[in-house]
């Protein structure tokens, strides 16, 4: 990714309100969060699943970057999320 494409990402997060559409989601959706997360704590993760109709939730003993962090359990959760 392009450094000025990062950095726009970046500066629309946030502003990135989206909390009003969850309840609206109807596709089965993981939500994943990292019981470390700073930036996006578990709360969040935990009210997303809360919030949308089919979701599940997956909590890591990680960071923000669960995938890297966690990565064989992080795959393992999502190959089984998504085969089902």
């Amino acid at each position: 990714m392009r450094v000025a494409g990062y950095v726009g990402c970046c500066a629309a997060l946030p502003d990135a309100d989206l909390r009003g559409v969850a309840p609206q989601v109807r596709a089965k959706c993981l939500a994943v969060t990292g019981v470390h997360d700073v930036s996006t704590p578990q709360a969040a993760g935990t009210w997303l699943a809360e919030t949308i109709p089919a979701a599940e939730l997956l909590m890591l003993d990680a960071a923000h970057l669960s995938n890297i962090e966690r990565a064989a359990e992080f795959t393992a959760a999502v190959v089984q999320f998504l085969s089902a």
